[in-house]
């Protein structure tokens, strides 16, 4: 008897952490093969600690399509507040609408979550800082993973194209104002058809 295996993967919307199953029959020298599959399931997490990271890790649009990145806060512990520094090429992508969204992780709980960004143009690349804060002095940090911002894109050139954070310009807070050290800033690719 010899076993065959079968992977079905099912990547959750987190992007680096996916559920997986294995499913393996086996099979008799006669050539029976068994009905029911043996499976094992784990998943698999590819980023730990404090970290932030572009969702999706590769976004696939056409050119002049318009489309959403979140900006998401991995495995933090007690954030209330965050200066998030992402460049891309001028050329390739731009910011469309009313490009920062303030997402629901600072703000859950009914926190009161304030907000600003700048934009800056050098050398065929876009700076966009972000700053965000909590303001509710009874519970004004959260731990875990969420989105803390989603940004508007439009796609005006074909190829691949990096989202990426500036190591310089970004940090995480704690409560006191405390600087929480960053483990990984993990960029997304844009490919534009």
């Amino acid at each position: 008897m010899y076993s065959h295996a079968d992977s079905s993967l099912s990547p959750s919307s987190s992007g680096k952490t996916s559920a997986r199953q294995v499913l393996v029959k086996g099979r008799y020298l006669s050539g029976t093969v068994e009905e029911n599959a043996d499976s094992i399931s784990f998943v698999v997490d590819a980023i730990k600690g404090n970290s932030l990271r572009i969702d999706r890790l590769q976004t696939e649009v056409n050119e002049l399509e318009t489309f959403t990145i979140d900006i998401v806060a991995e495995e933090v512990v007690g954030l209330s507040g965050a200066g998030i520094s992402i460049f891309y090429n001028s050329n390739a992508l731009s910011l469309s609408g009313d490009s920062l969204l303030v997402g629901p992780f600072l703000s859950q709980n009914d926190q009161n979550v304030i907000s600003f960004y700048s934009i800056s143009e050098s050398v065929g690349y876009t700076t966009v800082l972000l700053n965000m804060a909590t303001l509710d002095p009874d519970f004004n940090f959260v731990s875990g993973t969420g989105v803390v911002a989603t940004l508007e894109f439009t796609a005006n050139s074909n190829g691949l194209w990096p989202i990426e954070f500036s190591e310089e310009g970004t940090t995480l807070r704690g409560p006191s104002n405390n600087i929480i050290p960053i483990e990984e800033l993990v960029e997304g690719i844009v490919n534009v058809k």
